[in-house]
């Protein structure tokens, strides 16, 4: 019954915005509740099915905005990626393979500074009805922008601060805590973390207290084996492409001049995994007979001549791509269906180094 009354006043909202009865900046809550003889709450509901059907964005507290022009349909996404990165060319295919199958074109726009004003309007402007953001941190100035326009969007990592987003990610804490145990299940007590600190501040604390929390269930938490607060910019800049692997060097080299030093290492990144491997090696020490060697990967550093002996816990990335494609494709074509999150789960890979 409820649900029928926000699809009615769904409707005379939308038929008010096409008519242009209303335009700019919505009536408020409360004068609109009593126009339509609702609750608050049913107006609110009303308002959010018009936001996933690109109609309405809401600007927290400047209000809610009819957006400016209507949603257009290009059956044709977006996927907005770093330059950094890119895609290999099997997973292109993969990517066009499964935009075909739901009946859409797409292209990659390697941008690096989506974020900036002119990003910003060169993002939105896109002839596409809705973008995949893989992109390691988008503002709430962009996700505004894209609502405006109507285009639908997932993110292809957790959104923390930016409420009623789509997003798809990796289950990561769930990840840390299984490969805690699986370490803690082989008799290790003192295991290490390696890491650069991540840029969602909700993304670091929750990996850190589910670091806590395991490790006080094994043996006794010990700060300095949480080897995660260094910040990815400070070693580029010395370091340039080679910093994930001189932050994996410098771990080990600190982290094993402990007077009770690891007998066991978590790594999270491939990269950082091949510097902190090596140094290992080159310090005497032997895996998994004096020290355990767990990797947690996305999938990236396949061509490392290492990763095939690392154990690993993590998902491939691009499965991430994928799946979000699959709930961006669900969104445009069900408006109302948003917004949809889901953590994805992980796979174990025993190697040699545990």
């Amino acid at each position: 019954m409820i649900q029928s009354i926000y699809h009615d006043v769904s409707r005379k909202l939308e038929n008010y915005i096409t008519g242009k009865e209303i335009s700019g900046r919505l009536p408020g809550v409360g004068k609109l509740s009593k126009e339509f003889g609702v609750n608050p709450a049913t107006v609110s509901k009303a308002v959010r099915l018009l936001e996933n059907k690109g109609m309405l964005t809401i600007n927290g507290t400047k209000g809610t905005f009819v957006t400016e022009s209507a949603r257009k349909v290009y059956k044709r996404i977006g996927i907005l990626d770093a330059m950094e990165r890119g895609f290999s060319l099997e997973e292109k295919k993969s990517i066009i393979r499964l935009c075909e199958k739901s009946g859409y074109e797409h292209f990659t726009i390697e941008y690096n500074n989506a974020n900036s004003p002119k990003g910003i309007s060169f993002i939105s402007s896109l002839p596409v009805d809705g973008f995949v953001l893989n992109y390691k941190t988008i503002t709430t100035e962009l996700i505004i922008s894209l609502r405006q326009v109507g285009k639908q969007f997932v993110s292809v990592n957790q959104m923390f601060d930016i409420p009623g987003a789509s997003w798809v990610d990796f289950d990561n804490e769930a990840a840390i805590e299984k490969a805690l145990n699986i370490l803690a299940s082989q008799g290790r007590k003192r295991i290490a973390l390696i890491g650069f600190r991540w840029g969602l501040p909700g993304h670091h604390e929750g990996i850190k207290s589910v670091y806590k929390n395991s490790m006080n269930k094994i043996s006794t938490f010990d700060e300095r084996l949480w080897y995660a607060e260094n910040v990815y910019m400070d070693y580029y800049n010395i370091h340039g492409d080679n910093a994930y692997f001189e932050l994996g060097k410098e771990a080990v080299n600190d982290l094993m001049k402990l007077e009770d030093p690891p007998d066991a290492i978590l790594v999270m990144s491939a990269w950082i995994a091949s510097g902190a491997y090596r140094e290992l090696l080159d310090l005497g020490y032997k895996i998994p007979e004096n020290i355990s060697f767990m990797v947690y990967s996305t999938g990236e550093g396949k061509q490392l001549k290492e990763a095939a002996v690392y154990s690993t816990i993590g998902y491939p990335y691009i499965r991430k791509v994928q799946r979000a494609i699959e709930i961006l494709t669900e969104l445009i074509n069900n408006p109302e269906a948003g917004p949809m999150q889901e953590l994805l789960p992980f796979n174990f890979k025993k190697g040699e180094t545990t």
